[in-house]
């Protein structure tokens, strides 16, 4: 028979009723003390299984929470932890042990940690030329340094097949493409301007027609 040892501690005392009604609907077939420290609630129990279904419930419950096998130092947030001890005299139905020792096993219910806000960039933009619009494109694409073998992203002045060298328009690998973005709309910028000088030219000369 299966021994294992469950220790929950309970760190938001706030959500005591959320976990007792969970653990009665768990169905734990062996008696689960609820004990109150000055930072927490225990609840201890043992069980001939592992329960899965209780981090399972909660990770439904505290959709802004996750499970965690360890913690970092400075970790913000600690809502609850689930220690397990199954005993070395835990055997199958064939009275075999499973284990010599004691195993261990701890998991933390931590709050989740918030995505960096990466700004990202549309390589394709619209530029005015008075009550004209013109769209540009900056090829981005990934590279690697071949010396390096440190990868990135390149400026291209067209997109050919994979296997060919690319013609790049920049010389240089950047660690995102918002970065080879930027650098590659800067190069472009004496471009626009041609264009809009010769827009202009146009212009001018279709007026003189008119």
């Amino acid at each position: 028979m299966v021994d294992i040892s469950f220790d929950i501690e309970l760190y938001c005392k706030d959500d005591l009723d959320i976990l007792v009604e969970l653990l009665k609907k768990e169905g734990i077939a062996r008696p689960v003390s609820i004990i109150e420290l000055s930072n927490c609630y225990t609840i201890k129990f043992n069980s001939e299984y592992h329960h899965a279904g209780i981090e399972f419930q909660l990770s439904a419950i505290f959709e802004e929470y996750e499970f965690r096998p360890q913690i970092e130092n400075g970790t913000s947030e600690i809502k609850l932890r689930i220690s397990m001890t199954q005993s070395p005299l835990s055997t199958d139905n064939w009275d075999r042990r499973f284990n010599s020792d004691p195993v261990h096993s701890v998991s933390y219910l931590v709050k989740k940690e918030k995505e960096e806000n990466v700004i990202t960039v549309n390589p394709k933009f619209r530029v005015l030329f008075g009550s004209d619009e013109r769209e540009y494109i900056l090829n981005i694409v990934p590279g690697m340094n071949k010396t390096t073998e440190e990868k990135g992203f390149m400026v291209v002045k067209t997109i050919g097949d994979r296997n060919e060298k690319p013609d790049l328009l920049i010389n240089e690998l950047f660690p995102d493409r918002t970065s080879a973005f930027w650098r590659g709309f800067h190069t472009i910028e004496g471009r626009i301007e041609q264009d809009y000088i010769e827009w202009i030219e146009r212009n001018k000369r279709r007026y003189k027609k008119k």
